[in-house]
């Protein structure tokens, strides 16, 4: 059996009222996977660090550790992760 190392997740950014659907690694910490998420849900090219800091992922209401990864918190396709 082959392992999976990529899922299609919807992101929202809470308070911007926006949303997209990513391909995202399974196996990337969740700090690496903001950084590219986050500034593609704002539409440009990059963001300052400062306001990366910041923001956290979210599911269901709960804050999912920076250091974790996906596969982490068994998310898996179709779920939908929150950015505060």
């Amino acid at each position: 059996m082959n392992k999976v190392n990529n899922i299609i997740v919807t992101v929202r950014i809470k308070d911007k009222n926006r949303q997209a659907d990513f391909d995202l690694p399974l196996d990337e910490s969740l700090e690496n996977v903001m950084n590219i998420v986050y500034p593609s849900l704002l539409q440009v090219n990059s963001v300052e660090e400062e306001m990366l800091k910041n923001k956290q992922f979210y599911i269901n209401g709960k804050g999912l550790d920076k250091a974790s990864t996906l596969r982490d918190n068994a998310i898996w396709d179709g779920s939908i992760l929150e950015i505060y």
